[in-house]
């Protein structure tokens, strides 16, 4: 989910680990269709009161990272007074975890 290059290779060995234990993937589907498929994600984003800052990682393998998606779900935070969003160039999944 980490595209080589884009973080220590500590942090891939890590991953690797991880899924192996935990199938990280299936959590994440599973997580998807709970929260975000069929647009409940607007109904729960909807209710944020509070400051928003949005960072897309543009080479995620799981989220879509564009400009587009970016506006997309920023839109869905309407009470929030202050809502932030970009697409960070060059990031994988797990935006904290690469260089």
């Amino acid at each position: 989910m980490i595209p080589r290059g884009t973080a220590d290779a500590a942090i891939h060995e890590q991953g690797r680990r991880l899924y192996d234990r935990m199938h990280v993937p299936y959590v994440k589907i599973s997580d998807y269709k709970a929260i975000w498929a069929g647009g409940k994600w607007r109904d729960l984003c909807g209710r944020v009161k509070v400051p928003v800052m949005i960072d897309l990682a543009e080479l995620d393998a799981l989220w879509m990272g564009t400009e587009e998606h970016a506006r997309e779900f920023a839109g869905g935070f309407a009470a929030s007074g202050r809502v932030d969003a970009s697409v960070v160039k060059g990031a994988p999944h797990c935006i904290e975890l690469s260089y």
